[in-house]
Protein backbone atom coordinates (compact mmCIF):
# COMPACT_ATOMS: atom_id res chain seq x y z
CA UNK A 1 0.00 0.00 0.00
CA UNK A 2 1.49 3.39 -1.00
CA UNK A 3 0.61 5.75 1.67
CA UNK A 4 -1.29 9.31 0.99
CA UNK A 5 0.38 11.73 2.01
CA UNK A 6 0.03 15.69 1.97
CA UNK A 7 3.48 17.96 0.62
CA UNK A 8 3.84 19.08 4.39
CA UNK A 9 4.26 14.77 5.50
CA UNK A 10 6.57 14.66 2.27
CA UNK A 11 8.53 17.35 3.08
CA UNK A 12 9.22 15.54 6.92
CA UNK A 13 10.26 11.93 5.42
CA UNK A 14 12.68 14.20 3.15
CA UNK A 15 13.72 15.37 5.93
CA UNK A 16 14.47 12.55 7.93
CA UNK A 17 15.85 10.57 4.89
CA UNK A 18 18.50 13.33 4.59
CA UNK A 19 19.01 13.30 8.63
CA UNK A 20 20.37 9.94 7.92
CA UNK A 21 22.51 10.63 5.86
CA UNK A 22 24.11 13.26 6.88
CA UNK A 23 24.10 12.67 10.76
CA UNK A 24 26.53 10.25 12.48
CA UNK A 25 25.70 10.09 15.90
CA UNK A 26 23.81 7.41 17.04
CA UNK A 27 21.75 9.49 20.18
CA UNK A 28 21.24 12.29 18.10
CA UNK A 29 20.19 10.33 15.20
CA UNK A 30 17.95 8.58 16.54
CA UNK A 31 16.39 10.79 19.15
CA UNK A 32 15.82 13.52 16.21
CA UNK A 33 14.10 10.27 13.69
CA UNK A 34 11.75 10.00 16.40
CA UNK A 35 10.77 13.61 17.10
CA UNK A 36 10.47 13.92 13.14
CA UNK A 37 8.43 10.68 13.15
CA UNK A 38 5.76 11.89 15.72
CA UNK A 39 4.70 14.46 13.15
CA UNK A 40 3.57 12.20 10.32
CA UNK A 41 2.70 9.39 12.80
CA UNK A 42 1.23 10.06 16.04
CA UNK A 43 2.06 7.85 18.84
CA UNK A 44 2.45 7.97 22.90
CA UNK A 45 5.91 6.81 23.51
CA UNK A 46 8.92 5.87 21.80
CA UNK A 47 12.12 4.35 21.48
CA UNK A 48 14.92 3.22 19.59
CA UNK A 49 16.61 -0.10 20.94
CA UNK A 50 19.83 -0.91 19.34
CA UNK A 51 21.18 -4.37 19.29
CA UNK A 52 24.65 -5.71 20.41
CA UNK A 53 25.35 -9.37 18.82
CA UNK A 54 28.83 -9.52 20.90
CA UNK A 55 26.24 -9.54 24.07
CA UNK A 56 22.99 -10.85 22.22
CA UNK A 57 21.29 -8.12 24.02
CA UNK A 58 19.01 -4.98 23.16
CA UNK A 59 20.26 -1.45 24.74
CA UNK A 60 18.67 1.55 24.66
CA UNK A 61 19.45 4.39 22.44
CA UNK A 62 16.73 7.02 22.62
CA UNK A 63 12.94 7.75 23.91
CA UNK A 64 10.41 10.04 23.95
CA UNK A 65 8.27 9.94 26.93
CA UNK A 66 9.23 6.32 27.69
CA UNK A 67 11.60 6.89 30.49
CA UNK A 68 14.41 5.30 31.72
CA UNK A 69 12.54 2.90 34.10
CA UNK A 70 10.16 1.38 31.66
CA UNK A 71 13.20 0.84 29.13
CA UNK A 72 15.58 -0.76 31.74
CA UNK A 73 12.24 -3.01 32.39
CA UNK A 74 12.30 -4.17 29.42
CA UNK A 75 15.93 -4.72 28.22
CA UNK A 76 16.73 -6.47 31.92
CA UNK A 77 13.52 -7.98 33.03
CA UNK A 78 11.00 -8.94 30.08
CA UNK A 79 12.49 -8.91 26.68
CA UNK A 80 12.72 -12.37 26.72
CA UNK A 81 8.94 -12.76 27.35
CA UNK A 82 7.86 -10.25 24.51
CA UNK A 83 6.60 -12.69 21.70
CA UNK A 84 6.88 -10.33 19.20
CA UNK A 85 10.12 -9.57 19.73
CA UNK A 86 10.96 -13.17 18.89
CA UNK A 87 9.32 -12.88 15.76
CA UNK A 88 11.44 -10.03 14.87
CA UNK A 89 14.36 -11.90 15.09
CA UNK A 90 13.20 -15.65 13.53
CA UNK A 91 11.79 -12.73 10.53
CA UNK A 92 13.37 -10.59 8.06
CA UNK A 93 9.84 -8.54 7.48
CA UNK A 94 10.14 -4.67 8.18
CA UNK A 95 7.39 -3.77 10.14
CA UNK A 96 5.57 -5.73 13.07
CA UNK A 97 1.78 -4.40 14.19
CA UNK A 98 1.23 -5.89 17.34
CA UNK A 99 -2.86 -6.32 16.88
CA UNK A 100 -1.30 -8.41 13.77
CA UNK A 101 0.60 -10.51 15.97
CA UNK A 102 -0.34 -11.69 18.60
CA UNK A 103 -3.46 -13.16 19.71
CA UNK A 104 -5.91 -11.93 22.29
CA UNK A 105 -5.62 -15.56 24.71
CA UNK A 106 -1.73 -15.08 23.92
CA UNK A 107 -1.59 -11.66 25.62
CA UNK A 108 -4.30 -12.80 28.55
CA UNK A 109 -1.55 -15.74 29.00
CA UNK A 110 1.67 -13.72 29.09
CA UNK A 111 3.43 -12.26 32.01
CA UNK A 112 4.44 -9.83 29.63
CA UNK A 113 1.71 -8.28 28.63
CA UNK A 114 -0.07 -8.40 32.28
CA UNK A 115 2.86 -7.03 33.73
CA UNK A 116 5.09 -5.22 32.16
CA UNK A 117 2.76 -3.14 29.25
CA UNK A 118 -0.50 -2.92 31.68
CA UNK A 119 2.24 -1.41 33.90
CA UNK A 120 3.15 1.66 31.65
CA UNK A 121 -0.27 1.81 30.11
CA UNK A 122 0.18 0.66 27.15
CA UNK A 123 -2.21 -1.04 24.42
CA UNK A 124 -0.71 -1.04 20.63
CA UNK A 125 2.45 -1.28 19.84
CA UNK A 126 3.85 -0.80 16.08
CA UNK A 127 8.06 -1.71 15.70
CA UNK A 128 10.22 -1.25 12.45
CA UNK A 129 13.19 -3.68 12.67
CA UNK A 130 16.63 -2.14 11.19
CA UNK A 131 18.74 -4.59 9.66
CA UNK A 132 22.18 -4.25 7.57
CA UNK A 133 22.94 -4.60 4.15
CA UNK A 134 23.98 -8.63 5.54
CA UNK A 135 20.60 -8.55 6.95
CA UNK A 136 21.41 -8.95 10.57
CA UNK A 137 19.70 -7.24 13.31
CA UNK A 138 20.85 -3.55 14.18
CA UNK A 139 17.75 -2.42 16.42
CA UNK A 140 14.26 -1.69 16.48
CA UNK A 141 11.87 1.27 16.82
CA UNK A 142 9.29 1.18 19.28
CA UNK A 143 5.65 2.70 18.91
CA UNK A 144 3.39 2.60 21.70
CA UNK A 145 -0.29 3.93 22.16
CA UNK A 146 -2.12 3.54 25.19
CA UNK A 147 -6.15 2.37 25.03
CA UNK A 148 -7.67 5.97 24.83
CA UNK A 149 -6.05 6.08 21.28
CA UNK A 150 -6.85 3.88 18.71
CA UNK A 151 -4.41 1.47 16.79
CA UNK A 152 -1.84 2.04 14.07
CA UNK A 153 -3.59 2.16 10.67
CA UNK A 154 -2.44 0.42 7.33
CA UNK A 155 -1.45 4.30 6.43
CA UNK A 156 1.18 4.83 9.51
CA UNK A 157 2.51 0.89 8.80
CA UNK A 158 2.83 1.92 5.34
CA UNK A 159 4.81 4.85 6.50
CA UNK A 160 7.43 2.85 8.51
CA UNK A 161 7.95 0.77 5.73
CA UNK A 162 8.93 3.75 3.41
CA UNK A 163 11.66 4.86 6.14
CA UNK A 164 12.92 1.55 6.77
CA UNK A 165 16.14 1.48 3.89
CA UNK A 166 16.91 5.09 4.92
CA UNK A 167 16.86 4.01 8.96
CA UNK A 168 18.79 0.67 8.54
CA UNK A 169 21.24 2.43 6.57
CA UNK A 170 21.79 5.69 8.74
CA UNK A 171 22.24 3.14 11.90
CA UNK A 172 24.83 0.56 9.99
CA UNK A 173 26.95 3.52 9.01
CA UNK A 174 26.41 5.18 12.17
CA UNK A 175 28.21 2.25 13.98
CA UNK A 176 30.41 1.57 11.42
CA UNK A 177 32.27 4.36 11.88
CA UNK A 178 31.55 4.89 16.13
CA UNK A 179 33.63 1.21 15.99
CA UNK A 180 36.25 3.07 13.59
CA UNK A 181 36.32 6.03 16.17
CA UNK A 182 36.76 3.90 19.05
CA UNK A 183 39.57 0.98 17.67
CA UNK A 184 41.73 4.59 16.80
CA UNK A 185 41.28 6.11 19.73
CA UNK A 186 42.51 2.96 21.79
CA UNK A 187 45.23 2.59 19.63
CA UNK A 188 46.44 6.41 19.86
CA UNK A 189 46.56 5.97 23.32
CA UNK A 190 48.17 2.82 23.37
CA UNK A 191 50.69 3.64 21.19
CA UNK A 192 51.85 7.07 21.56
CA UNK A 193 55.02 6.51 23.20
CA UNK A 194 55.82 3.37 21.40
CA UNK A 195 59.74 3.24 20.93
CA UNK A 196 60.26 2.03 17.22
CA UNK A 197 60.33 4.68 14.39
CA UNK A 198 57.18 3.42 12.22
CA UNK A 199 56.04 5.35 8.90
CA UNK A 200 53.49 3.92 6.49
CA UNK A 201 54.49 5.84 2.57
CA UNK A 202 51.93 5.15 0.13
CA UNK A 203 52.29 3.60 -3.91
CA UNK A 204 54.49 7.09 -4.52
CA UNK A 205 56.90 7.19 -1.65
CA UNK A 206 54.99 9.45 0.23
CA UNK A 207 54.77 9.50 3.54
CA UNK A 208 51.45 9.31 4.92
CA UNK A 209 51.56 8.43 8.46
CA UNK A 210 54.61 8.43 11.23
CA UNK A 211 54.61 8.32 15.27
CA UNK A 212 56.21 10.45 17.54
CA UNK A 213 59.07 8.35 17.54
CA UNK A 214 59.77 9.20 13.99
CA UNK A 215 59.24 12.73 14.35
CA UNK A 216 62.44 12.46 17.18
CA UNK A 217 64.18 10.35 15.38
CA UNK A 218 64.09 13.27 12.66
CA UNK A 219 64.79 15.86 15.22
CA UNK A 220 67.96 14.12 15.57
CA UNK A 221 69.36 13.08 12.26
CA UNK A 222 69.04 17.00 11.26
CA UNK A 223 72.06 17.51 13.00
CA UNK A 224 73.97 14.60 11.08
CA UNK A 225 73.24 15.01 6.94
CA UNK A 226 74.56 12.22 5.39
CA UNK A 227 73.16 9.95 8.26
CA UNK A 228 70.05 11.41 7.27
CA UNK A 229 70.65 11.15 3.58
CA UNK A 230 71.48 7.18 4.27
CA UNK A 231 68.08 6.36 6.24
CA UNK A 232 65.85 7.91 3.02
CA UNK A 233 67.76 6.11 0.47
CA UNK A 234 67.73 2.61 2.29
CA UNK A 235 64.03 3.38 2.73
CA UNK A 236 63.47 3.87 -0.51
CA UNK A 237 65.78 1.08 -2.05
CA UNK A 238 63.75 -1.36 -0.14
CA UNK A 239 60.27 -0.06 -1.38
CA UNK A 240 61.65 -0.21 -4.95
CA UNK A 241 63.04 -3.48 -4.74
CA UNK A 242 59.95 -5.15 -3.31
CA UNK A 243 57.70 -2.90 -5.94
CA UNK A 244 60.04 -4.73 -8.98
CA UNK A 245 59.36 -8.20 -7.32
CA UNK A 246 55.97 -7.59 -6.89
CA UNK A 247 55.17 -11.04 -6.00
CA UNK A 248 52.25 -11.09 -4.04
CA UNK A 249 49.91 -13.84 -3.20
CA UNK A 250 45.80 -13.34 -3.10
CA UNK A 251 46.22 -16.23 -0.36
CA UNK A 252 44.88 -14.02 2.90
CA UNK A 253 46.88 -16.56 4.67
CA UNK A 254 50.51 -15.43 3.28
CA UNK A 255 51.91 -12.90 5.26
CA UNK A 256 53.18 -9.26 3.58
CA UNK A 257 56.33 -9.29 2.01
CA UNK A 258 59.20 -7.31 3.43
CA UNK A 259 62.89 -6.55 3.45
CA UNK A 260 65.47 -6.39 6.12
CA UNK A 261 68.67 -4.46 6.21
CA UNK A 262 70.96 -3.98 8.76
CA UNK A 263 71.47 0.29 9.91
CA UNK A 264 73.60 1.78 12.66
CA UNK A 265 73.24 -1.48 14.74
CA UNK A 266 69.73 -1.56 14.27
CA UNK A 267 67.65 -2.81 11.58
CA UNK A 268 65.21 -1.35 8.78
CA UNK A 269 61.97 -3.68 8.01
CA UNK A 270 59.59 -2.91 5.32
CA UNK A 271 56.83 -4.46 4.54
CA UNK A 272 54.68 -4.13 0.86
CA UNK A 273 50.56 -4.32 1.36
CA UNK A 274 48.64 -4.84 -1.53
CA UNK A 275 44.85 -3.50 -1.36
CA UNK A 276 42.17 -2.17 -3.93
CA UNK A 277 40.84 1.26 -3.22
CA UNK A 278 37.04 2.77 -3.61
CA UNK A 279 37.17 2.55 -7.40
CA UNK A 280 38.82 -0.98 -7.51
CA UNK A 281 42.37 -0.04 -8.36
CA UNK A 282 45.31 -1.89 -6.81
CA UNK A 283 47.21 -0.02 -4.60
CA UNK A 284 50.53 -0.11 -3.01
CA UNK A 285 51.19 0.94 0.44
CA UNK A 286 54.69 0.26 2.22
CA UNK A 287 55.34 -0.08 6.12
CA UNK A 288 58.69 1.04 7.20
CA UNK A 289 59.56 0.22 10.67
CA UNK A 290 63.17 1.47 12.15
CA UNK A 291 64.46 -0.81 15.27
CA UNK A 292 67.10 0.78 17.06
CA UNK A 293 69.39 -1.03 19.42
CA UNK A 294 68.68 -0.64 23.02
CA UNK A 295 71.31 0.36 25.43
CA UNK A 296 72.97 -2.51 27.81
CA UNK A 297 70.78 -2.89 30.86
CA UNK A 298 67.85 -1.22 29.34
CA UNK A 299 64.53 -3.70 29.69
CA UNK A 300 62.63 -4.59 26.51
CA UNK A 301 59.93 -2.67 25.69
CA UNK A 302 56.52 -4.10 26.66
CA UNK A 303 54.64 -6.07 24.43
CA UNK A 304 52.51 -4.26 22.17
CA UNK A 305 50.83 -6.61 20.44
CA UNK A 306 49.72 -8.16 23.95
CA UNK A 307 48.56 -4.34 24.81
CA UNK A 308 46.79 -3.95 21.48
CA UNK A 309 45.02 -7.32 22.13
CA UNK A 310 44.02 -7.33 25.61
CA UNK A 311 41.43 -3.80 24.66
CA UNK A 312 40.31 -5.08 21.31
CA UNK A 313 39.31 -8.25 23.30
CA UNK A 314 37.37 -6.35 25.58
CA UNK A 315 36.17 -3.96 23.12
CA UNK A 316 35.53 -6.53 20.43
CA UNK A 317 34.95 -9.80 22.22
CA UNK A 318 37.36 -11.70 20.66
CA UNK A 319 38.35 -15.23 21.95
CA UNK A 320 41.60 -15.72 23.61
CA UNK A 321 42.16 -18.22 20.86
CA UNK A 322 41.29 -15.67 18.43
CA UNK A 323 43.73 -12.91 19.64
CA UNK A 324 46.38 -15.40 19.71
CA UNK A 325 46.15 -16.09 16.08
CA UNK A 326 46.01 -12.65 15.00
CA UNK A 327 49.13 -12.01 17.14
CA UNK A 328 51.08 -14.67 15.50
CA UNK A 329 49.61 -13.59 12.31
CA UNK A 330 51.26 -10.24 12.99
CA UNK A 331 54.27 -11.70 14.03
CA UNK A 332 54.82 -12.87 10.22
CA UNK A 333 53.68 -16.96 10.75
CA UNK A 334 51.66 -18.52 8.14
CA UNK A 335 48.63 -20.56 9.16
CA UNK A 336 50.36 -24.67 8.79
CA UNK A 337 53.13 -22.52 11.29
CA UNK A 338 50.62 -21.39 13.35
CA UNK A 339 48.70 -24.66 13.66
CA UNK A 340 52.03 -26.12 14.61
CA UNK A 341 52.48 -24.17 16.94
CA UNK A 342 49.53 -24.38 18.89
CA UNK A 343 48.61 -27.51 17.86
CA UNK A 344 45.69 -27.58 16.44
CA UNK A 345 43.93 -27.92 12.62
CA UNK A 346 44.71 -25.88 9.70
CA UNK A 347 41.05 -26.15 9.33
CA UNK A 348 40.35 -24.78 13.03
CA UNK A 349 43.26 -22.45 12.43
CA UNK A 350 41.00 -21.02 9.38
CA UNK A 351 38.28 -20.55 11.40
CA UNK A 352 39.03 -19.13 13.98
CA UNK A 353 40.71 -16.06 11.56
CA UNK A 354 37.60 -16.33 9.64
CA UNK A 355 35.86 -15.21 13.41
CA UNK A 356 38.52 -12.88 14.62
CA UNK A 357 38.52 -10.94 11.15
CA UNK A 358 34.31 -10.55 10.82
CA UNK A 359 34.62 -9.21 14.55
CA UNK A 360 37.57 -6.08 13.42
CA UNK A 361 35.80 -5.30 10.48
CA UNK A 362 38.08 -6.68 7.80
CA UNK A 363 38.96 -9.45 5.56
CA UNK A 364 42.27 -10.68 5.27
CA UNK A 365 46.12 -11.06 6.85
CA UNK A 366 47.09 -8.15 4.49
CA UNK A 367 44.33 -5.53 5.25
CA UNK A 368 45.37 -6.77 9.02
CA UNK A 369 48.86 -5.63 8.89
CA UNK A 370 47.97 -2.52 7.89
CA UNK A 371 45.28 -1.76 9.51
CA UNK A 372 46.89 -3.13 12.23
CA UNK A 373 50.77 -0.39 11.72
CA UNK A 374 48.04 2.37 10.43
CA UNK A 375 46.92 2.53 14.50
CA UNK A 376 50.35 2.68 15.81
CA UNK A 377 51.16 6.03 14.35
CA UNK A 378 50.07 9.44 15.34
CA UNK A 379 49.79 12.07 11.65
CA UNK A 380 51.90 14.69 13.38
CA UNK A 381 55.26 13.39 11.90
CA UNK A 382 53.76 13.68 8.30
CA UNK A 383 54.44 17.04 7.26
CA UNK A 384 57.77 17.49 8.37
CA UNK A 385 59.03 14.01 6.99
CA UNK A 386 57.20 14.69 3.98
CA UNK A 387 59.14 18.19 3.79
CA UNK A 388 62.65 16.24 4.57
CA UNK A 389 61.94 14.00 2.05
CA UNK A 390 62.05 16.67 -0.50
CA UNK A 391 64.99 17.78 0.57
CA UNK A 392 66.57 14.80 0.11
CA UNK A 393 65.24 14.01 -3.60
CA UNK A 394 66.98 17.47 -4.72
CA UNK A 395 69.95 16.67 -2.81
CA UNK A 396 69.68 12.95 -5.43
Amino acid sequence: MEPSLTLSEMNILMDIAFLFQSVRNLKVVSQKFLQLLGKVLPYEKAAVLLYQEAKRQFSPCAEIRCGSSMLRDYTDRYVDLDYLGWQIFQSQERVFRESDRIHPEERAASRFYQEFLRRYDVEYRLVLSGRSSTGALLGTVMLFRSRIFEDFNPQEIAILEMLHNHFSAGIENAIHLDQISVRADLAQKLYRTIPDVMVILDERLVVQEGNEAAEQFLHRLEDSPDQQREFFRVIRACCQELREAGAFSEDASIPPDFRQTELWGGSVKVSMIVHDDVRGRTLHDFVVVFSQNRPEGQAPPEGNQERFFAVLSRQYSLTRREADLIALALEGLENKQIAEALHISLFTVKSHFQNGYAKLGIKSRQELFLVYMKYLISAQFRQEFESQTRKDDILW
